[in-house]
C-alpha cells in the first residue's frame, strides 16, 4: 500500500540535498524558538542552507522565524539546527510542518532539542 503525503515535499530528496551541503554527520537537530536564532551564532564551522534552497521547502513566512539550518559544532558536537519554523496560522497543512523535522530524521539526526 503506498503511503499518501499530504506534502509536496520529499523528505529523502530534500534531505539528500541538504546532505550535499553538509561536512559533518550531526545526529542531533537543535530547533529553535522565537527570539532564539542566536543559538546559530555559537556554531563552529558554520554552514547555512536557507530552506527555500532545499527542493519542495518553501520559505518561512513569519518574521522572526528566518528558515533555514545551520550545520556545524556545538560543544563540539556535530549538530544541526534549524532556525525558524513554519506554523499553522501561516495557513500551511499540518503535514507541511513536521517536514523539516522528518528530513533532519532521514539524515540520520536520532535526537531532537525542541
Amino acid at each position: 500500500m503506498a503511503v499518501v503525503r499530504a506534502s509536496l515535499v520529499d523528505p529523502a530528496a530534500a534531505a539528500r540535498y541538504l546532505a550535499s551541503r553538509l561536512t559533518l554527520d550531526p545526529r542531533v537537530l537543535v530547533v529553535t524558538g522565537s527570539g532564539l536564532e542566536a543559538v546559530a551564532d555559537g556554531i563552529e564551522e558554520a554552514v547555512q542552507v536557507p530552506f527555500e534552497e532545499i527542493p519542495g521547502l518553501p520559505a518561512t513566512g513569519v518574521s522572526g522565524h528566518p528558515g533555514y539550518y545551520v550545520h556545524g559544532r556545538l560543544g563540539g558536537r556535530a549538530v544541526l539546527v534549524q532556525v525558524g519554523r513554519f506554523h499553522r496560522y501561516e495557513g500551511r497543512p499540518a503535514r507541511t510542518l513536521a517536514v523539516p523535522i522528518e528530513v533532519a530524521a532521514t539524515l540520520g539526526v536520532r535526537v531532537a532539542v525542541l
